[in-house]
């Protein structure tokens, strides 16, 4: 009975669709509700199915109860709403959390990770750089990285099993692989990190963004930088930021346009205002998802063992966008002549300037301004709609990518595909010059609206 439970909730939400529903749906339907045992919870499954799941905004009183006269938002946060508001109602209003289990989940994994890394990467700094991580450097790095970043999550403590001995051997392992590309992007290139995990907001090293609602509501953009690396060159000072992902490391303009993708832009615009703020003239070199793993190389590729440190080096090339500069591109990766690079994306051309070859992976300083004003019009927008109580049930779907395919929160909002495919929020895969359209457009529109401060500058400049 219970899988038909489940079965006939789907078949009463088509019904009150006004789909057909076959013949046999109602027959188990009319047997479980006269059921002793069963009729309780199919009358309770039909009451849920009729009524429906559609959510209203938040009135006026609850809003500002929740989220109070200052509102104080992560970009992972904005991300989320874009993506759906109310998976960012359940996940930071109500902060529902699955039930956690005494085992080591996908995310545990990532923030353990992101945690050695950080440590590994200080380690490293206090010997002497990029230029002390040898192999077994890296390798003795990553074991005292990894233990301790388990200790500080207690996740030895929680999980003294063999298994878990194995997980974090493996995860030593894959440390210290990507430490070793690390490093060795680092060695190619004059760039040198200057905050790792870098808090920004109130109170930290580096300030959050300031933004402003339509009626005046302060908002500030709080969250953490991964690694902020700079290079002083020629009086400028080139700035680049980098973000490990554990999954699928890509970035695309469409997802940047729609808000789905706002971290790298968002920490880059973060990295760059604290920059400019010491007098310094920032210029935007690059902003890039690396992801730690343990590659394969096929050795069929290789004559030689530099080859084999080459193609190692080139399945960690960092993801996302740099500059067309072709100072800076140099200032990146010191061996990149022509062609492609090993450490960055893009095609660098005989003249020295750099071109995505068909791909929006290449920016030009024109570009770099628009995104800048952009991301900060996108995040103010996405904020004024939050602050307003949007809780709606609306899930994106861009290509085959869409919002439910690993939200916890399915159980919650019994939002079903194919019945309520209309709520379902279709976004376009804008590419090029469309794509940049769009945002001069939008950066326009948030220059036209933002209120000023008291003085007269801008509220989030």
């Amino acid at each position: 009975p219970s899988p038909a439970l489940r079965g006939l909730a789907a078949q009463l939400r088509r019904a009150r669709a006004g789909q057909p529903v076959d013949a046999v749906w109602w027959d188990a339907y009319n047997w479980l509700v006269a059921h002793p045992m069963w009729g309780p919870r199919m009358r309770a499954v039909a009451r849920v199915a009729v009524q429906g799941n559609e959510e209203g905004p938040l009135a006026e009183e609850t809003r500002r109860a929740l989220y109070g006269s200052v509102l104080s938002v992560s970009v992972s946060r904005l991300e989320t709403f874009a993506a759906c508001p109310f998976r960012h109602f359940a996940a930071y209003v109500l902060r529902l959390e699955p039930r956690r289990l005494a085992r080591l989940e996908a995310a545990d994994m990532g923030t353990l990770l992101h945690a050695a890394l950080r440590i590994a990467v200080e380690r490293l700094w206090d010997r002497g750089g990029w230029a002390a991580a040898d192999v077994a450097a890296c390798r003795e790095l990553a074991e005292d990285a990894v233990a301790r970043a388990a200790q500080e999550m207690g996740v030895a403590a929680r999980l003294r099993t063999r298994r878990m001995g194995h997980w974090l051997r493996a995860l030593a392992r894959v440390v210290a692989d990507s430490l070793a590309a690390l490093a060795e992007q680092g060695r190619r290139g004059a760039f040198r990190p200057m905050a790792l995990e870098a808090p920004f907001g109130a109170g930290q090293a580096l300030p959050g963004l300031r933004l402003q609602l339509s009626d005046g509501t302060p908002v500030e953009l709080v969250g953490r930088i991964d690694r902020v690396d700079f290079a002083d060159v020629g009086g400028k000072r080139y700035v680049r930021v980098i973000d490990y992902k554990t999954g699928a490391a890509t970035v695309s303009l469409a997802q940047v346009v729609h808000g789905l993708a706002l971290q790298l832009p968002l920490y880059l615009e973060v990295a760059l205002a604290a920059a400019e703020a010491e007098g310094q003239e920032a210029v935007p070199a690059g902003m890039f998802l690396f992801r730690p793993h343990r590659p394969l190389v096929d050795g069929a590729k290789a004559q030689d063992d530099a080859d084999v440190d080459r193609l190692r080096l080139r399945a960690f090339r960092l993801r996302g966008f740099v500059t067309a500069d072709g100072e800076a591109a140099g200032l990146l990766d010191a061996q990149w002549e022509s062609g492609h690079s090993d450490v960055v994306p893009g095609y660098r051309k005989k003249d020295g300037t750099v071109s995505g070859r068909g791909t929006d992976a290449v920016l030009t300083a024109d570009q770099w301004a628009v995104l800048r004003r952009f991301v900060r019009a996108k995040a103010a927008r996405l904020a004024q709609e939050l602050a307003s109580g949007v809780v709606a049930i609306s899930p994106y779907q861009l290509k085959a990518e869409r919002a439910c395919a690993r939200c916890p929160y399915r159980p919650v909002c019994q939002f079903d595909a194919l019945i309520d495919a209309p709520r379902v929020r279709p976004l376009a895969d804008v590419r090029g010059e469309a794509a940049w359209m769009l945002m001069s457009e939008e950066g326009r529109e948030g220059d036209a609206h933002r209120a000023p401060q008291t003085g007269g500058q801008p509220v989030d400049r």
